[in-house]
Order: structure tokens, then sequence, then C-alpha cells
């Protein structure tokens, strides 16, 4: 394109035959632009994103641009991340059922391991909730891979520099009602939408996400104690909430006994609750009900991100 890398398209038809030309795909020269990747829309229409050095002002950033079914440019190219901050590369996308996509990239940050950051996009290019992290902070994630699935939500992968070096985490959809989510085989990160959905996470240690105490409560059909995990998001649910393992003090089985027992497991109705002042004074809210095992203390973790 005139300086060092950029972004080309070719278009070919369901025989391998060419369709017209090679076109730019960046409108941005200076600088390099590479690590392309391309999903097709529900519309017919597709999405190109890369990663190009210098554009956002702060090192690398991440841009795409969406194309409708004639080949017309449907948009310009707009940045996918809103943080942009340091260095976004090795942008992945991947068309949604819903007619949107999904785009995930690596953040590099000073002093702090590289993370994989997701956002949501609709089909013309906005975006559907605020971007989030998918790895954990503990060691440095890269090179992301997604792909759509048939229920709305995506399996996501990435490297990992501990163990396992490969990770592989199903995501559900948040917009969907009423919905049911399957895991893999692998450590799964589940979470329902704004319905009563059922969670089912397969093998693997399987991380069942609430997010805030407005969705739901989902039913957790296979959870294993010890394996599985309960993450408890501590500004949706309990802001005050300390964060890390849950210590036995705030955990009860049945009713609460004292002003900490936050979180309140049934045996009966296996159901999961969370008592924000710890004496039933007020009604529990309900986080999930459990079709199989039980949930001690030591299963439950609160994060401000995942």
């Amino acid at each position: 394109d005139g300086s060092g890398w950029g972004i080309y398209q070719q278009r070919f038809d369901r025989n391998g035959a060419r369709v017209g030309g090679e076109t730019q795909v960046n409108l941005t020269t200076a600088g390099d632009q590479q690590q392309a990747s391309v999903t097709a829309l529900a519309d017919g229409g597709w999405v190109v994103a890369w990663s190009s050095n210098g554009q956002d002002g702060s090192g690398f950033g991440v841009y795409g641009r969406i194309y409708n079914a004639d080949g017309s440019t449907r948009t310009g190219e707009f940045s996918l991340a809103h943080a942009t901050a340091y260095d976004q590369t090795s942008p992945s996308i991947s068309a949604l059922s819903g007619g949107g996509f999904i785009a995930l990239w690596q953040s590099q940050m000073p002093n702090k391991p590289r993370s994989v950051i997701g956002q949501r996009f609709e089909a013309d290019g906005t975006t559907v909730g605020s971007e989030f992290q998918l790895s954990s902070n503990n060691v440095n994630n890269s090179l992301p891979v997604v792909v759509g699935r048939s229920d709305g939500g995506f399996v996501a992968s990435w490297q990992a520099s501990g163990s396992p070096n490969i990770v592989i985490q199903t995501f559900s959809d948040p917009s969907a009602t009423n919905g049911k989510y399957n895991g893999t085989v692998g450590d799964d990160i589940l979470y329902g939408s704004a319905g009563f959905d059922t969670l089912f996470g397969a093998d693997g240690g399987d991380s069942f996400v609430i997010y805030d105490l407005g969705h739901g409560p989902d039913i957790i059909t296979d959870f294993q104690s010890g394996i599985d995990r309960i993450v408890i998001f501590a500004a949706g649910v309990g802001e005050n909430l300390p964060t890390g393992p849950l210590d036995g003090g705030h955990f009860a089985f049945g009713l609460a006994t004292d002003s900490d027992d936050w979180f309140l497991f049934d045996p009966v109705t296996r159901a999961l609750s969370y008592d924000a002042d710890g004496t039933g004074a007020a009604a529990p809210v309900t986080l999930a009900f459990f079709g199989s095992g039980t949930p001690i203390h030591n299963d439950i973790i609160v994060v401000n991100n995942l």
C-alpha cells in the first residue's frame, strides 16, 4: 500500500474462481497493517480485522472493516478495541448466529501479563456491551482464536505460558433467554443470560459465572465439587465482598446463622443464594439451582474480572 505491509482481499466463487480483482482493505497506510482475519456474516457480508502499528497513537491497535454481500463497503475502518493504550495485536473474528460477530485480540500492558480481550459487535459495527477479558491475569496469554456456536455463544482458544499451554473455553450468549449452554470436554466458562438457563459443563474443571443478581437463577446440571467452581462478580452481586476464594465463615447450609453468612446452600431446594445482610432479615436472592453436586465454600471464588 506504499508504506510497509498492507491488508488486501480477494473474493472467490463457490468453484474457487476469482470474482473481481484484489482490493485494499485498510484506509490508513502509514506503518504496517498485518495479521488479517476474516469472517462471513449471516446476511452475506463479511468482516476483515487486522492489527496496525502506530495508528491509535500508542503502539499496535486492532481494526476492522465490514463489507456488504455485493462487495461494497458497509463501513470505513474502525477500532475494535476501546482501551487502546500500548499494544493490541493478533485479532481473530467470527460471525455469531444472531447476525453480528465477536472479535478477540491479545493486549499487552506494561508490567502485566498479556491478556485476551473480546468485544461483541452488531452486523453494522456497533458494539454490544463492553469489551471484556477472557483470560486469567496469572500468566501470559496470546494468539486467540474464536469460532461462533449455533446457540449464539462462542468457543475461544488461546496460548498460555503456564499449564495447560492451550486453553479452550466456551461462552454462552448473554442476550438469549431461557437457553441451554453446553460445555466441552475441556475447562469451560459458562454463564447464563437474562432468562432461566440450563448450564451443562461436561468434563473438565468448569467455571459457572454469576455476573449479577438480575440474571437467572440458572440451573447447573452437573456440578463437581472440588473440580468445578462458582465465580461471583463482586460488582454485580455484592460490591463489598472480599475478592478471592470464599472464606468458610461466609457460607452456610440452610439458613444464615450470623451477619456474615452471605452465601447459603439449601440441601432441600438445592438452591445457592446470596444473603446481603447475612441474617435472613431480607430475603436471600437465589443465584442458581444445582441438578447434581453440592457446592461448598471452597468451590466459590469472588472476582473483579475473569
